[in-house]
């Protein structure tokens, strides 16, 4: 889905994009640990890409541009959402900006990690990519607003 970033930045709400990516990935690995179903999986996963696009938007890059960014690493993908977190906590509290290419490589070990996952327990990766653009389209028809995310 080539336009995965495009399509997931037009519900994506106003504000630092970098602690959006970062909280939202943290938050969203314990959901797909303990989603018990197939759809829930799923579902979750597509969450999971959602963030990653955020910060894909963040550092300019597309989702395929952002998988292809690294060579492969071999530690576990979700392990590099502390890693992100740390750059975060870096930015915060002692005002270290994070190196672009250094947030685009650890996006790069997540995404790759969870289109692993996908595959490893069979879902194709753009139908999850796809799936997760329509739930967000059903719920934020033209664009996000407050009012669509408190109230739904």
């Amino acid at each position: 889905m080539h336009d995965y970033v495009q399509k997931a930045m037009q519900t994506c709400a106003p504000g630092d994009q970098f602690l959006h990516c970062v909280l939202g990935l943290t938050s969203e690995m314990a959901e797909v640990h303990y989603a018990t179903t197939e759809a829930g999986q799923r579902e979750e996963l597509g969450d999971l890409m959602w963030y990653v696009a955020i910060g894909a938007d963040y550092v300019g890059f597309t989702l395929h541009e952002l998988i292809d960014a690294t060579t492969e690493d071999p530690r576990n993908g979700l392990f590099m959402i502390g890693q992100l977190a740390n750059l975060m906590k870096r930015q915060i509290f002692y005002g270290k900006a994070p190196d672009l290419r250094e947030v685009a490589e650890l996006l790069s070990a997540i995404a790759r990690g969870i289109r692993e996952d996908c595959v490893e327990i069979g879902h194709a990766f753009d139908e999850i990519l796809a799936e997760n653009i329509a739930k967000l389209t059903r719920r934020y028809p033209e664009k996000f607003t407050q009012d669509l995310a408190v109230n739904r």
